[in-house]
C-alpha cells in the first residue's frame, strides 16, 4: 500500500499521533537529511527491532526512492502491522527535514 506525499503534507502536523514514521535508510543516509520525527531502523535491522514499532498506529516506512520502504511496508504488513510506503521516498520529500 502506498502513501502519497501529498496525504502525508497534510496530516503531517498531527502525525506523531496517528503515525509512526519509519526510515529505513542506512544511519548515513538519515543523518543527511530525514523528515523531522522519523525514527531511524534500517532494512536490514527491522526484525530483530519490531518491538520498537508499535502495532497501534499506523506505520509509513521511508527510504530514498521508496524501494527499501516498500519492501519493509510488506513485511509488516504481513506481521500485523497497518503499514503504507511513502511513495517516491525522500527525494520527492517538500516538507520539513532535519539534519544530525
Amino acid at each position: 500500500m502506498l502513501m502519497k506525499i501529498e496525504e502525508l503534507l497534510k496530516i503531517y502536523d498531527k502525525a506523531e499521533e496517528i503515525l509512526f514514521l519509519l526510515d529505513v535508510r542506512t544511519p548515513f543516509e538519515y543523518a543527511e537529511k530525514h523528515i523531522l520525527g522519523t525514527i531511524n531502523i534500517p532494512i536490514d535491522e527491522i526484525e530483530e527491532n519490531l518491538d520498537r514499532i508499535p502495532q497501534d498506529l499506523r506505520v509509513v516506512t521511508i527510504c530514498q526512492h521508496g524501494v527499501r520502504s516498500a519492501i519493509v511496508c510488506e513485511f509488516l504488513v504481513k506481521n500485523g502491522y497497518r503499514a503504507e510506503s511513502m511513495e517516491g521516498g525522500m527525494v520527492l520529500w517538500t516538507g520539513q527535514t532535519e539534519t544530525i
